[in-house]
């Protein structure tokens, strides 16, 4: 999860700093550098400072609250990131199922919420 952007200037890793609140700027161009902050993953309509202003509270809260070492701290954002993309996933899918317009969507979560369960208690 290696950053190629490593030649930005130190007045964004100050701003984002300044953003995140209690964020040293050295942690935040090194965690830039390693590909733990960027970008990609803005909503339409969100600045790119305040996107790696969030992911800088997260990994100061990974680290601090959570006691997360640095080394494991790649593993936690990846699962971070794609339990969030699921959760996506989701609401498109309850959006879609909303919007269908032959289809119950009660009977449709209902039965989601079934099967789920049933599979959950055959895992167990």
């Amino acid at each position: 999860m290696t950053s190629e952007r490593t030649d930005l200037p130190d007045r964004l890793f100050t701003e984002i700093s300044r953003e995140a609140g209690d964020v040293d700027p050295a942690d935040v161009r090194r965690w830039f550098a390693r590909g733990w902050i960027d970008s990609r993953g803005a909503n339409a309509g969100e600045s790119f400072l305040l996107i790696a202003a969030r992911r800088a509270i997260l990994i100061q809260n990974v680290r601090t609250t959570l006691g997360v070492p640095d080394d494991s701290i790649e593993v936690v954002l990846s699962l971070i990131d794609r339990l969030h993309m699921e959760t996506r996933k989701l609401a498109c899918l309850n959006d879609a199922i909303d919007a269908a317009p032959d289809v119950d969507a009660e009977s449709v979560r209902l039965r989601a919420i079934e099967i789920f369960r049933n599979r959950m208690g055959a895992n167990q």
